[in-house]
């Protein structure tokens, strides 16, 4: 089943379309991001404020450009969708850490995130090897078969307030799959493959 998304993930984001949404800012009341909209082309940051939740429905295509990130303080919900540089397009150059990351948390707000059967990829942000692809400060992480690809520097990095569970998931060809800031609970579910660099 999973290889089946991926299949009709990479058809659409090779598809010459007229569609096409530019985002950035702050987010506050619930959103969703449809497939009539994809792909979403973030031009400068996107915040998710406490308490809100977006949601990012199936097949929908998230482009980054460069060092733009998403902050999310409330909740982020994404099904088979595929996270990626807005280089990563046909004819495009995409390269490791064309974009910054998918930060989770502050010191007075707790993110949520669950991915179920995404792509994530040419994060890591360029500029610093302190980020990971999916960097959470504060807050807790869901990975279902989903897969970290090609981050300048980590796959994941989390601090000591941060609950991260991987399940049936892979983080490949990146600088450092994992980085611990801290003790946090990291809960592994089913086959996960881990490689690259030093965990």
């Amino acid at each position: 089943m999973k290889i089946i998304y991926t299949v009709l993930l990479l058809s659409l984001l090779f598809q010459v379309g007229n569609s096409q949404t530019n985002v950035s800012g702050t987010i506050n009341s619930n959103t969703t991001w449809n497939l009539a909209g994809s792909p979403y082309i973030v031009i400068s940051s996107v915040t998710v404020n406490n308490g809100i939740t977006l949601t990012v429905d199936s097949a929908v295509v998230v482009r980054f450009t460069s060092g733009q990130e998403l902050y999310i303080y409330g909740n982020l919900n994404a099904r088979h969708t595929l996270f990626t540089s807005s280089k990563d397009t046909v004819g495009g150059s995409p390269a490791k850490g064309d974009w910054n990351f998918i930060y989770l948390g502050t010191w007075n707000a707790y993110g949520t995130a669950t991915f179920n059967n995404c792509l994530i990829r040419y994060a890591g942000t360029a500029t610093t090897s302190n980020h990971g692809s999916i960097h959470v400060e504060r807050g807790t992480v869901n990975l279902i078969s989903t897969d970290i690809t090609f981050s300048k520097s980590y796959g994941i990095l989390f601090s000591a307030d941060a609950s991260i569970t991987l399940t049936n998931s892979n983080i490949s060809s990146c600088e450092w799959p994992i980085r611990y800031g801290g003790q946090a609970p990291l809960v592994f579910n089913g086959n996960n493959n881990l490689t690259g660099g030093h965990l």
